[in-house]
């Protein structure tokens, strides 16, 4: 069995995504535990950044090569033997700001078995539709429900340039990645439909 990492900057779906897979992975009795990385990486950069709100301060934590690190050590420490009878999805934005640097550190922990899902946003979105898109999605459980579109746009902004190096990453090594932007369920379901055909399981 393997392990699976879902990744994709803010909003792309991944929680969705990763809820839906463990319900399906667990129906078809396999046993699998639901790991989401970014509030753990979000308690570390609120403690690194000393109370400092600054736009300069979150890019620097937020693009960290640290927060990969911790994701892959992490990850390498629930493969070991003891855990050879559970799998994990884990799910994290952070790795997919660098892929070129997790691909190196999956490696270097030769997290061999780990099963990768990237989702991107359509790259020809601007921050202001991704923002409209995102208001249509919203609810009080994500944490854009709070912000005003001027807190947002910074942090989109960001988001949609990791998301076209992330693209251009992809298609030059020949990775596959999923777009969500346009019928997410149906998107969704053909992920979960290849994931059991992976896993040779019935969904």
């Amino acid at each position: 069995m393997s392990n699976i990492m879902i990744t994709g900057v803010s909003r792309v779906g991944k929680s969705t995504l990763a809820k839906a897979m463990y319900r399906v992975l667990n129906d078809s009795n396999l046993n699998y535990s639901l790991v989401p990385f970014d509030p753990f990486i979000d308690a570390w950069k609120d403690k690194q950044s000393g109370g400092d709100r600054s736009f300069e301060k979150w890019k620097e934590l937020e693009f960290s090569d640290t927060c990969r690190e911790m994701i892959a050590y992490t990850i390498k420490k629930l493969s070991k033997k003891q855990y050879e009878k559970q799998n994990f999805i884990f799910e994290s934005a952070h790795a997919i700001y660098d892929p070129r640097h997790f691909d190196q550190i999956i490696k270097e922990y030769q997290l061999n078995k780990l099963m990768m899902i990237n989702l991107l946003h359509d790259t020809e979105y601007t921050t202001q539709e991704l923002i409209q898109q995102v208001r249509i999605n919203d609810n009080e459980a994500d944490w854009t429900f709070h912000k005003s579109s001027d807190e947002l746009q910074y942090k989109f902004d960001c988001a949609l340039q990791a998301n076209k190096d992330a693209l251009h990453y992809f298609e030059k090594n020949n990775r596959m990645y999923h777009v969500t932007s346009y019928n997410r369920e149906q998107v969704f379901e053909s992920i979960l439909n290849d994931t059991c055909d992976q896993l040779k399981i019935v969904p």
